[in-house]
């Protein structure tokens, strides 16, 4: 018994298409997703100074000296 006269996908093949779509879009939204996702820049080791600072740990003289450092790098 064919459900659509021999004519076309039918049912199936209509269903088959959209879960196939819907795959694929959701393959998409991953990959656009962790794309967008913030990944360390180079200025970290920057903050990290400037923090070390802010906490007492390092005094102004050391910030400098390692804050040259990074920059020559």
């Amino acid at each position: 018994m064919h459900w659509y006269n021999g004519y076309g996908m039918g049912y199936g093949g209509v269903m088959m298409a959209l879960i196939g779509l819907l795959l694929l879009g959701g393959a998409v939204a991953i990959t656009v997703l962790a794309m967008r996702r913030p990944h360390e820049d180079s200025g970290s080791a920057q903050r990290i100074l400037e923090d070390r600072l802010a906490r007492g740990e390092i005094d102004a003289d050391e910030f400098r000296r390692v804050r040259d450092l990074l920059r020559t790098r």
